[in-house]
């Protein structure tokens, strides 16, 4: 910066009116550690403040500010720059008493000289404000101390944190409340399965025919809300993390010929062939949560394929890992509707399906299950041209 004659024989030292200008506080220190600039800001509340003066040894401000504090406000967060990186360090702060300046004095010099720039958040008991002190050495072995006001940004971190906290204690209260409405549902609804069952059947006595079809829908019923409970207490775990995933030999073959043999009126009733289980290998997971995953996929293939259509499982094990396919030459899902398919309460449409029941949770619950295993489910389909659903699974979950 070039200086005029005029702010040489004005009295005004060119240094301190850059530094009033600026709009953080800035103190400027010798390499003696004694002030040689600093600003004074209006709304800057500090108890150092009166022994600021041109010429203060840092000794005084640091003293004047700690004994205000109550010595409660020195801790010291530093983030130093070092070796091209940053990295955080706790500067303890001396006890008070005898030597606590000095020491407070060895510590910022060593920080700033001995280990590299830093940057550190000091909050001031006395005032409630926090600040973002940010200390370089300059070539001449001085320093130059900025001081940002971040109380807001604090109060900000601070709000979202017990939002975080409110949230998450809110997301177990509601999984616990899952759990036990689950529990307390299921009771009675497997009562109400179990006794229908058993009229349909005549064991309580002879019934007509009218009779029997009420027991049956009564069943069917019940059959239709425990699945629904179930499936969103495993959504509720899922999305609030809460699932343990179990550790145990699954017979991928075994599993799936029980699925089919489950499935397998449903089949012949809508003229559906499933074709036959290729070989397949046992793998470490959640059985219960690869049949959920399983079922659901077979299901669907079965209720939406056409009359005389096929249901074709296949498989591939590659250096990725398993890949099992459950494909159906059924009319398909529309693109818009594909983009969906995974989000909770989406249904599939089809309006040649000859049922188009459920509540569109057992993709997404299916996913999640997938994701814990570290594998995934994709859904492939063109309009009239069929569904195909492949269910991954890494290569280390495969069974030796």
């Amino acid at each position: 910066m070039k200086i005029s004659a005029s702010d040489r024989t004005s009295g005004v030292d060119p240094l301190d009116e850059i530094v009033e200008a600026l709009a953080d506080r800035v103190v400027m220190l010798d390499a003696d550690d004694r002030v040689i600039a600093f600003n004074r800001l209006p709304d800057f509340a500090d108890p150092s403040e009166p022994a600021l003066y041109r010429g203060a040894p840092f000794a005084e401000l640091i003293a004047a500010q700690a004994a205000a504090d109550g010595f409660a406000g020195f801790d010291r967060e530093l983030v130093l720059y070092r070796d091209g990186g940053f990295e955080r360090m706790i500067l303890e702060p001396p006890e008070p008493g005898s030597g606590w300046t000095a020491e407070a004095v060895a510590a910022h010099r060593l920080a700033i000289h001995a280990l590299a720039p830093c940057d550190h958040v000091q909050y001031s008991a006395l005032t409630g404000k926090w600040w973002l002190v940010r200390e370089r050495a300059t070539r001449s072995g001085g320093i130059i101390i900025t001081y940002v006001d971040i109380t807001a940004l604090k109060q900000s971190e601070y709000e979202v944190q017990i939002a975080r906290t409110e949230a998450e204690i809110a997301d177990r209260a509601k999984t616990e409340f899952l759990s036990h409405l689950s529990h307390e549902l299921r009771t009675p609804l497997n009562a109400v399965v179990g006794f229908a069952e058993l009229l349909g059947n005549g064991i309580a006595g002879p019934l007509n025919d009218r009779q029997r079809g009420y027991a049956c829908d009564i069943a069917q019923a019940g059959r239709t809300m425990l699945s629904l409970v179930g499936d969103i207490l495993n959504l509720s775990l899922l999305a609030g993390d809460s699932y343990v995933l179990k550790d145990e030999d699954v017979d991928l073959a075994a599993l799936l010929a029980e699925l089919a043999t489950r499935h397998a009126d449903r089949a012949v009733a809508g003229e559906v062939l499933v074709t036959s289980i290729p070989p397949l290998p046992c793998v470490r997971g959640d059985g219960l949560a690869l049949k959920f995953v399983l079922d659901n996929l077979l299901s669907n293939a079965i209720k939406f394929s056409p009359p005389g259509g096929i249901v074709a499982i296949d498989m591939a094990i590659g250096a990725d890992g398993l890949a099992l396919t459950i494909a159906d030459k059924g009319p398909g899902i529309e693109g818009a509707l594909l983009r969906h398919v995974f989000e909770p309460f989406q249904r599939r449409a089809a309006a040649t399906a000859r049922e188009v029941k459920g509540f569109g949770l057992g993709l997404a619950v299916g996913q999640g299950f997938l994701h814990l295993h570290g594998g995934s489910l994709e859904i492939e389909s063109r309009p009239g041209r069929g569904t195909v659903a492949t269910v991954r699974l890494p290569a280390e979950r495969l069974a030796p």
